[in-house]
C-alpha cells in the first residue's frame, strides 16, 4: 500500500455491454508512462489489485490529470471485488506503469496497424492517440474483432477518425449482429489481414491469449517479419 498512488474515481462509464471506462482522478500530481503500458489497480481499502492498460494516452493524462482505464465485466456484470463498489468518490490505489508493450519511434514509410480483440483495444488506443498527435503521422490502421457490434469500444471515435481520414478503420463481429449492423462478419483471418497490410508495416497485437496466437502466427504466414509483430495477451 505505501507504493500505491493514490486516486479518486471521476465516474464509470458503460462503454459496451462487457466493459466500463474507468476515470481516475490524479489529484493534479504528474503520472508518467509509455503508451501502452499498464497499471495494477483496486480499492485502497484492499490489498488485491489486477492490471489494465491505459486507454488514454500519456498526453491526455497530462492534458486531463486523470488516468482511463478500460476494465472488463464479470458474467454477473460487476467490476470484480477489487473494484466493487466503484462509485465517483471511490479512493483507488494504482500500482505501475510497467510493461514494455510500446509504440515504435516514428520511422518514414512504415505503417502502423493496430489489432484488437475485445478489451485489447485498450492500450491500443493509447498508442494510436500517441501516433496521431505526432508532427508526421504513419499510416495508420485499427482491425477490431468484438462479440458484437455493441462490444466495440471506442467505435465512434474511431469511425469518426477515419471519416476525417486519419485512419482507416475494419471491425469485424464473431457473434449476432443485426440487420442494422452492416459491418464484417466473422474472425480477424489471412484474407482481411492481407487486404489491411501495407509496406513495413508494424504490427501491434493485443487481446486474448487464443486471439493473440492466432493473429501473431497468421501474420507471420503473411510475410511479416517477426521483429515487426509486437504483442500483448491477457
Amino acid at each position: 500500500m505505501a507504493d500505491d498512488t493514490i486516486a479518486r474515481v471521476l465516474d464509470v462509464t458503460r462503454v459496451s455491454r462487457r466493459a466500463v471506462c474507468l476515470r481516475l482522478d490524479l489529484g493534479g500530481r504528474p503520472f508518467p508512462f509509455a503508451a501502452g503500458q499498464a497499471v495494477s489497480v483496486g480499492l485502497a481499502t484492499q490489498h488485491v489489485r489486477k492490471p489494465y492498460s491505459m486507454a488514454c494516452s500519456p498526453a491526455d493524462t497530462r492534458r486531463a490529470k486523470c488516468l482511463e482505464l478500460l476494465v472488463g465485466l464479470d458474467d454477473d456484470g460487476r467490476l470484480g471485488a477489487h473494484l466493487e463498489p466503484s462509485v465517483p468518490g471511490s479512493v483507488i490505489g494504482i500500482r505501475g506503469p510497467f510493461g514494455r508493450f510500446a509504440l515504435p519511434p516514428y520511422r518514414f514509410g512504415r505503417s502502423l496497424v493496430f489489432v484488437a480483440g475485445g478489451t485489447g483495444i485498450a492500450p491500443l488506443r493509447s498508442m494510436l492517440r500517441t501516433a496521431l498527435a505526432r508532427l508526421r503521422p504513419s499510416p495508420l490502421d485499427v482491425v477490431y474483432s468484438a462479440r458484437t457490434p455493441d462490444d466495440l469500444v471506442f467505435d465512434r471515435e474511431f469511425r469518426h477518425l477515419q471519416t476525417l481520414g486519419r485512419l482507416r478503420y475494419w471491425p469485424t463481429v464473431t457473434r449476432r449482429a443485426g440487420s442494422a449492423w452492416r459491418g464484417r462478419r466473422g474472425r480477424v483471418d489471412a484474407a482481411l489481414l492481407r487486404h489491411v497490410l501495407r509496406p513495413l508495416a508494424v504490427c501491434l497485437v493485443c487481446g486474448p491469449s487464443e486471439f493473440v496466437a492466432d493473429m501473431t502466427e497468421t501474420l507471420y504466414a503473411e510475410g511479416v517479419r517477426r521483429t515487426n509483430v509486437r504483442r500483448e495477451e491477457y
